[in-house]
C-alpha cells in the first residue's frame, strides 16, 4: 500500500537551492510556499497611532507659529481678521469700532464657545469693546478676558 506523507520544513534562503536539488535527484515532491508578510493588529494599531500622534503635533506646531488672531472693527481697517505672529497662540485681540480693544484667551475654551464668540463679533451684534468683553466673560470666564485701551 503506497501512501503518500507530507511534511512542513521551514528553509532559509541559502539553504533552499540545495533543497532543489535533492527534490530533483529524489522522488520527492517539493512546494515552496512564501511567508505571510501580516502585520499583527496590535502592530497596526501601533503605527496607526503613531502617525495620527506625529500629524496631529506638526499641524499643531505649525498652528502655533502662526500666532493669534486679531478682529479690527475699526472704519480704517485694512484687514477684518488675520493671524499675527505678535498676537500669542490662544489669544484674540478684538480692535472694537470706539477705538479700546479687548483680549480674550480661547485657546482651552469649548470650542462651541468661542465659535459663538466670534460669530457674534463678525456678524456684527457686538458693537463696542464693553460688549465684546461682556460676552466673552460670559461665554470663557472672567480670568480669560482683559479690557484695555488700543494703545496699549
Amino acid at each position: 500500500m503506497n501512501q503518500e506523507k507530507s511534511v512542513r520544513i521551514l528553509l532559509e534562503k541559502e539553504e533552499l537551492g540545495p533543497a532543489q536539488q535533492l527534490a530533483r535527484a529524489t522522488p520527492l515532491n517539493l512546494q515552496i510556499e512564501g511567508t505571510p508578510q501580516i502585520l499583527d493588529p496590535f502592530t497596526a494599531i501601533l503605527v496607526a497611532g503613531g502617525v495620527i500622534a506625529i500629524s496631529k503635533f506638526v499641524v499643531d506646531l505649525i498652528d502655533k507659529m502662526r500666532g493669534g488672531v486679531t478682529i479690527d472693527l475699526t472704519p480704517t481697517a485694512t484687514y477684518f481678521v488675520r493671524r499675527e505672529r505678535a498676537v500669542p497662540y490662544g489669544w484674540a485681540i478684538i480692535k472694537a469700532a470706539d477705538g479700546k480693544s479687548v483680549s480674550i484667551e480661547t485657546h482651552d475654551a469649548p470650542k462651541d464657545a468661542s465659535e459663538r464668540l466670534l460669530h457674534d463679533i463678525i456678524d456684527g451684534v457686538l458693537k463696542n469693546s464693553g460688549d465684546i468683553a461682556k460676552a466673552a466673560t460670559a461665554a470663557l470666564g472672567a480670568s480669560k478676558v482683559r479690557q484695555q485701551d488700543a494703545s496699549t
